[in-house]
């Protein structure tokens, strides 16, 4: 009796657990950049979160390069095997000449700060 109770509190427990993870995973939100106060080293291979208008929009072999502006300081971002949704965001965002925010890995790539972008919102 008692080892089968103690068996359906932990399978229990292992299931409260398992969605609080879920939710946490789901509201989670890297923190913000700041292109003008950012410290390269500091964020260097972490998650951000990076909010400015879109340039430079450049497709190559299933690649998507642009550029996320702040005033005057920009940061390179790619996404790799893009979707149509993302490229249609990301080109409309540059025509628009309205904001997008990324979420993404801040890389080195060529000596020079990238974002490996994994989410537009």
């Amino acid at each position: 009796m008692f080892k089968k109770s103690f068996v359906i509190f932990f399978i229990l427990i292992i299931i409260f657990c398992f969605i609080f993870l879920s939710f946490l995973t789901f509201f989670y939100k890297p923190p913000s950049l700041n292109l003008f106060d950012f410290n390269f080293d500091f964020h260097l291979n972490k998650s951000i979160s990076l909010n400015g208008l879109v340039k430079n929009v450049v497709i190559k072999d299933n690649i998507l390069f642009f550029e996320i502006c702040q005033y005057s300081r920009c940061l390179d971002c790619v996404i790799f095997n893009f979707t149509s949704f993302q490229k249609d965001l990301v080109y409309k965002k540059s025509l628009d000449k309205s904001f997008l925010e990324v979420i993404g890995l801040l890389t080195e790539y060529n000596n020079k700060p990238e974002i490996i972008v994994y989410r537009l919102i």
